[in-house]
């Protein structure tokens, strides 16, 4: 499956995962927003803007606006998400570190 997204010029996605994934491979993902999670997710990344409500009454003449934008021009959004990927990359790492100075202090006393 990462295969076929990482291949994509664009993905179009409702449910998380389908979100999450693109987004950690640098594809151009555009949110379908029908719950919480979609929302919550596009806003942690400061990235709401690609985020499109599904009930909204603009919500079809503003998917084909956004894709076309994206299509035209992908580099911004591949950009911002590769951002995101680094800076968790990094937290992760830290994390690490924190974890495993803990772990030794507590096995070593």
């Amino acid at each position: 499956i990462a295969r076929t997204y990482a291949t994509c010029n664009l993905v179009i996605a409702q449910r998380f995962h389908a979100n999450v994934i693109p987004i950690a491979l640098g594809t151009p993902v555009i949110g379908l927003d029908s719950y919480p999670q979609i929302w919550n997710l596009y806003h942690e990344i400061a990235n709401q803007e690609n985020s499109l409500k599904i009930d909204a009454d603009d919500f079809s003449s503003n998917l084909i606006q956004k894709a076309s934008l994206i299509l035209q021009n992908p580099n911004p959004i591949i950009d911002l998400q590769n951002s995101v990927v680094t800076k968790l990359e990094l937290e992760r790492y830290e994390v690490g570190r924190e974890l495993v100075s803990w772990l030794s202090g507590r096995l070593n006393a």
